[in-house]
C-alpha cells in the first residue's frame, strides 16, 4: 500500500484531533459534575451563614440595648428631660457604639418619642412595646429597632419608659472578617417601603448572592493544565512525526524554494542554508546563496545600527527612553505649524517629581535614576498606542494630545497620578513615597496665538498643585496666574506636607511637669513628633521645614486638632493639666481665639497653658500681648518659654501677660554653679518670685538640680529625672 507524504500527516493530524476531543470532552463532563456538586454547598453554607449573621446580630444588639436600658443616665432623662439632646448626642457617644448603630432614643411609657426631632428609623410615637426586635425598611434602607423596657429603681415591675436602638442591617451582618459564603446585594432585603417585619423573618428577607467558589477556582487550574499538558504531549507527538518525515524528504527542497521565493521579494534570509545537500550541484548553488546573503547582511546590519543610533540620540532619553526636549520642541513647531492651517483642540500634561534634588542628595543618583525610570514607564502603561511622551528636564515630563476632548486629557492625568501613587519605590529604599504634581493645560481653539502660551499655563498648574494644601493634580484656570510657589523635598518634607494636609504622621509625646516640693504631676507638656513608616522624624529636621517654608501657623493647626483628639479620648486625666507650645506666626494670626476655641470647653477639667518663647513677644510685644492678655481672660494661662535667651526679656516681663516663666536648660545648670553667674541667676530667680510669677526649672536630671532649684523658689520641674517624653494611652475607669 502507497501513501503520499501529505496523505500520511492528514491521517495523523485526524487521529489526533479525534484522542483530543474524547479527552476534552470527559474532562469537561467530569469538571461540571463536580461544579454543580460544589455550587449547591456553597448555597446552602451561604443560607446557613446569613441566619448565623442575623443569629449573632440579635444577640449583641439585645445586650447593648439591654446595658442602654440599666443605664442610671437614662432613667434620669426620663424623669426630666431638659437636657436630653445633650445626652442623646454627647453622653451616648461614649458608650462606643458600632457604627452601623445610627442611634438611639428613648420613649416614656405612654409611648412617645423624648425628642421633638425624632429621625428615621425612630417614629415620634413608639409602635412596637412588646419589646420584640423589628426589621423596618424607609427610604430605602433596612434598619433593625431593638427596645428594652426601663424599670423603675425602686418598683422592678414597673415601667418608666422605653429605650430603643436602631441600627444598619447592611452594615450590621457583615462581621469584621465579611462572609464567606454569601455577598450582600446592594439592596439587603426584600421588603417595601414603610414595611415592618418582626425578627424571626428577617433571614428570609434578607437578599445575597453566593459568592465565588474557592474550591473550583483553585480546582479550575489545575484541571486546565493536566489537559494543557494533555495537549502539548499530543502537538509534540504530532511535531516529532511531522518533522521527522519533512526532514527525510521534503526539507532540502523547501530550503531551496525559500530562499529563491526570499530573494525575488527582496526579503532577509538571515543564516542562509545551514544543512549541507547530498547533491553537488545543490551544495554548489547553496554555498553561492550563502556567500551572496552574508555579504549583504553585513551591510544591511551596518546601516540600520548607524540610522537607529542616530536617531535615537537625536530624539531620545538615553535613560527613561522616552522622547527628549528635542523632540519635544520639534513636535510642537509641527504643531504650531499644524493649527496655522486647521485649528485643532491641543492638551498639554506636564508631570514632575516633587523633591527629585532632595531624593538624589539623600539615596544617590543611581537611585534617582530609578525612581526616573518608574515613573517614566508608568505614566507610559497609561497613555495609548501613538501617544508621545517627553523628558524635557531632569525630573519634568510632558504629553502632548491633538484632536482630544479636554475631559479624556484630564482623566488621563488623572489615571498616570493614581498609577504612580500605586507604584512602590521602597525596593530602591526610599522610605518616603515619591509624590509628583501634575498640570494641565487645554486649548481648545487651537489657534497658534494661544497655543503658544499653553506651556506656560500647564507649567503655572503644576506649580499650583505643589502646594501641599493644594490635591497634586492641577487644571490651569486664569486665577492662577502669578501664583506658582517652589516645593522642597526630604523625608521631613514630606512628614510635614502629610500633617498639614490630612493630619497623617502626628505622634504627640507629653513630657510631665512635676511639683519640686511633692514631686506631683502638675501638667503635661505637649511635645509633637513626626512618624514615617514606623521610624520618628528629628524635632530639628521636621521644624526647619516648617520655619524654612513659613508654614509655622498651618503646623500648629494641625498639633491643635491632634491635641483634641488626645483630649477627647481622654489621654490626659481630669483634674492635670496640658502645656500647649504656640509659634509666633500663631500668636500674631488673626483668627487666634478662634482656633483655640475647641479648647475651652476642656477647662473645667483641665488647667491650660500656652506657651510662648520670650522672642515671640519681644518681636511684636503690643499685639502679642493684647491677643495673650484675651486669652488669659477667656481662661487660658501663659507660660513664657525658655526664658534668658540674652536676658533681653527682664526689660520687657513687666508688661507681659505671664503666669508661668520657664527658666532655660542652661540657666538651669548655671545657676546650680557655684560661680558669679550662677550667683546671678540665683538672685535673678528671687526677683522674679516676688511679682509672683510660677517658675519652672528645666532641664531638672539629677537629684541635685531638683534640691537647688526647690531651695531657690522654684515651684515646678521638668527633665529626664522627672519623667521623659512618651504617648499616653487612655486612662480607663
Amino acid at each position: 500500500m502507497r501513501m503520499s507524504l501529505s496523505g500520511l500527516i492528514t491521517l495523523i493530524v485526524v487521529a489526533g484531533v479525534v484522542l483530543f476531543a474524547a479527552l476534552g470532552g470527559y474532562t469537561y463532563f467530569q469538571v461540571r459534575s463536580l461544579n454543580v456538586h460544589m455550587n449547591e454547598e456553597y448555597a446552602a453554607a451561604a443560607q446557613q451563614e446569613i441566619a448565623q449573621s442575623v443569629a449573632r446580630v440579635l444577640s449583641e444588639e439585645r445586650k447593648r440595648v439591654q446595658t442602654i436600658a440599666a443605664w442610671d443616665e437614662a432613667r434620669q432623662q426620663l424623669g426630666t428631660s431638659d437636657y436630653y439632646d445633650y445626652w442623646r448626642t454627647q453622653r451616648v457617644s461614649t458608650l462606643e457604639l458600632p457604627d452601623y448603630v445610627v442611634g438611639v432614643e428613648l420613649y416614656e411609657r405612654g409611648g412617645n418619642a423624648l425628642a421633638v426631632d425624632v429621625d428615621i428609623p425612630f417614629t415620634p410615637t413608639l409602635r412596637n412595646r412588646d419589646q420584640r426586635p423589628i426589621l423596618v425598611r424607609e427610604r430605602g434602607r433596612d434598619y433593625l429597632l431593638l427596645s428594652r423596657a426601663i424599670a423603675h429603681p425602686a418598683e422592678p415591675d414597673a415601667t418608666l419608659g422605653f429605650a430603643v436602638l436602631a441600627l444598619d442591617l447592611a452594615e450590621a451582618l457583615v462581621p469584621p472578617g465579611g462572609l464567606r459564603y454569601a455577598a450582600l446585594d446592594s439592596r439587603v432585603t426584600t421588603l417595601p417601603e414603610k414595611a415592618r417585619v418582626a425578627s424571626s423573618e428577617i433571614a428570609n428577607k434578607v437578599r445575597y448572592q453566593v459568592q465565588r467558589n474557592d474550591q473550583i477556582d483553585q480546582f479550575q487550574p489545575l484541571v486546565e493544565v493536566a489537559f494543557v499538558n494533555v495537549v502539548a504531549a499530543m502537538i509534540i507527538l504530532l511535531l516529532i512525526i511531522y518533522f521527522g518525515i519533512t526532514k527525510l524528504i521534503g526539507r532540502p527542497l523547501r530550503q531551496l524554494s525559500g530562499h529563491i521565493d526570499g530573494l525575488r521579494n527582496e526579503q532577509s534570509q538571515s543564516g542562509g542554508i545551514g544543512t549541507p545537500f547530498v547533491i553537488g550541484e545543490l551544495e554548489k548553488v547553496r554555498r553561492s546563496f550563502n556567500e551572496y546573503q552574508s555579504r549583504l547582511e553585513v551591510v544591511h546590519r551596518g546601516l540600520n545600527r548607524k540610522n537607529r543610533r542616530l536617531w535615537k540620540l537625536a530624539h531620545h532619553d538615553p535613560l527613561t527612553g522616552c522622547l527628549n526636549r528635542r523632540a519635544f520642541e520639534d513636535d510642537w513647531k509641527h504643531i504650531l505649524e499644524l493649527a496655522s492651517k486647521s485649528p485643532a483642540g491641543v492638551s498639554l500634561i506636564l508631570l514632575d517629581c516633587n523633591h527629585f534634588k532632595a531624593i538624589n542628595d539623600t539615596y544617590g543618583h543611581n537611585v534617582g535614576d530609578e525612581v526616573l525610570k518608574g515613573i517614566a514607564s508608568t505614566v507610559r502603561k497609561n497613555l495609548q498606542r501613538g501617544d508621545r511622551l517627553y523628558r524635557i528636564s531632569s525630573d519634568e515630563f510632558a504629553v502632548i494630545f491633538v484632536d482630544v476632548v479636554r475631559d479624556q486629557a484630564s482623566d488621563i492625568a488623572k489615571m498616570c497620578l493614581s498609577s504612580i501613587q500605586q507604584h512602590g519605590f521602597t525596593h530602591l529604599g526610599v522610605r518616603e513615597p515619591v509624590r509628583i504634581s501634575i498640570g494641565v493645560a487645554h486649548s481648545m481653539s487651537g489657534e497658534p496665538a494661544d497655543l503658544k502660551g499653553l506651556y506656560r499655563r500647564a507649567n503655572v498648574a503644576m506649580f499650583r498643585a505643589k502646594r501641599p494644601t493644594e490635591p497634586p493634580l492641577a487644571i490651569y484656570t486664569p486665577d492662577m496666574e502669578g501664583s506658582g510657589a517652589v516645593a522642597l523635598s526630604s523625608r521631613a518634607v514630606s512628614a510635614v506636607d502629610e500633617a498639614i494636609a490630612h493630619g497623617q504622621n502626628i505622634c504627640m509625646n507629653y513630657q510631665p511637669v512635676r511639683r519640686l516640693s511633692d514631686r506631683v504631676l502638675a501638667y503635661h507638656e505637649a511635645l509633637v513628633r513626626l512618624r514615617v513608616d514606623d521610624r520618628l522624624v528629628a524635632p530639628e529636621e521636621f521644624f526647619l521645614q516648617v520655619e524654612s517654608r513659613h508654614l509655622d501657623a498651618e503646623f500648629d493647626n494641625a498639633v491643635f486638632a491632634a491635641l483634641l483628639r488626645d483630649l477627647e479620648r481622654g489621654l490626659i486625666p481630669e483634674g492635670q493639666g496640658l502645656s500647649i507650645n504656640m509659634s509666633g506666626a500663631s500668636v500674631v494670626a488673626s483668627d487666634l481665639e478662634e482656633r483655640l476655641e475647641p479648647f475651652r470647653r476642656y477647662l473645667p477639667r483641665h488647667s491650660l497653658l500656652l506657651e510662648v518663647t520670650e522672642t515671640t513677644l519681644i518681636s511684636q510685644l503690643q499685639l502679642a500681648s493684647e491677643k495673650l492678655s484675651r486669652l488669659r481672660g477667656r481662661g487660658f494661662q501663659i507660660a513664657l518659654d525658655d526664658f534668658g535667651s540674652g536676658y533681653s526679656s527682664l526689660r520687657y516681663l513687666a508688661d507681659m501677660p505671664v503666669d508661668v516663666v520657664k527658666f532655660d536648660i542652661s540657666l538651669v545648670h548655671a545657676m546650680c554653679e557655684d560661680t558669679a553667674r550662677g550667683r546671678m541667676l540665683q538672685k535673678l530667680v528671687g526677683l522674679l518670685k516676688e511679682p509672683g510669677y510660677k517658675l519652672v526649672a528645666e532641664g531638672v536630671e539629677s537629684d541635685a538640680i531638683a534640691a537647688v532649684t526647690q531651695q531657690l523658689g522654684f515651684d515646678f520641674g521638668q527633665g529626664y529625672l522627672l519623667g521623659r517624653p512618651q504617648e499616653l494611652e487612655p486612662v480607663t475607669a
